[in-house]
């Protein structure tokens, strides 16, 4: 397995954000986690890079990685593309591509490389290469913040809320990525409130609610359970 979290539990004080959830990425699949706003879902993301205290275990590729720092979780090939995108604006584009080779700085013919892969994906990138971070659009920061995170060489990518606040174009070449990622063999754990871009994209899904997964299984079976098409595609 890629990614193995069992009985992950994230409390804010008294209050208890995640409780008890497990899950399981095969090498190479694309992951979900759906649920609305409060359920845990980007808590789950934070505590699986160590951004947040937590309590269970996180294991990738079978080794043990609760209780590192977030810079070794990193450097053993954990990336998180966080909500808001938090890009370097002040940096041009290739600056912030190049911040996230940074483990891989003296390897500069296969930076090369990745840097092309990246730009195939992202082909909007290539044309603002030398441009401010800051003056893109929603989507090109959104595009930035991915290829940043691809540019580090992840084992385990994760994203969180990549669709959010998109306009309905922007999201569809964002779907067009996502699928070029996973093509690559790239294991990924998605977190993301467009449950139809989510299922389409996605391998498997869990269902958070209220901190707990309530609802699990492959996604092109979640797409036609009757509690899924109404709770979370309005069917």
């Amino acid at each position: 397995m890629s990614l193995e979290v069992s009985e992950l539990t994230v409390t804010y004080g008294a209050i208890r954000a995640v409780g008890r959830v497990s899950l399981q990425i095969p090498e190479g699949a694309t992951v979900t986690i759906l649920g609305a706003n409060g359920a845990g879902k980007s808590s789950v993301l934070r505590a699986i890079m160590g951004l947040i205290p937590s309590q269970g275990s996180v294991a990738l590729f079978g080794k043990r990685v609760d209780g590192l720092p977030v810079h070794v979780r990193s450097a053993l090939g954990m990336q998180l593309v966080p909500e808001g995108r938090l890009v370097f604006a002040g940096l041009s584009v290739e600056a912030n591509l190049m911040a996230g080779a940074y483990n891989h700085r003296r390897d500069s013919a296969g930076i090369a490389r990745d840097m092309d892969r990246t730009m195939s994906m992202f082909p909007i990138l290539k044309e603002r290469f030398d441009q401010r971070a800051g003056t893109l659009s929603g989507g090109e920061q959104q595009m930035l913040a991915i290829a940043r995170a691809l540019m580090a060489r992840p084992r385990l990518l994760m994203m969180d809320e990549p669709s959010m606040g998109l306009a309905p174009i922007i999201v569809e070449q964002l779907a067009d990525a996502l699928l070029a990622i996973r093509r690559t063999g790239v294991t990924a754990l998605l977190v993301e409130q467009n449950a139809r871009l989510a299922l389409d994209i996605s391998d498997y899904a869990y269902f958070l609610q209220l901190g707990e997964v309530v609802l699990e299984g492959p996604s092109s079976e979640m797409k036609e359970d009757p509690r899924v098409k109404k709770v979370y595609l309005g069917i």
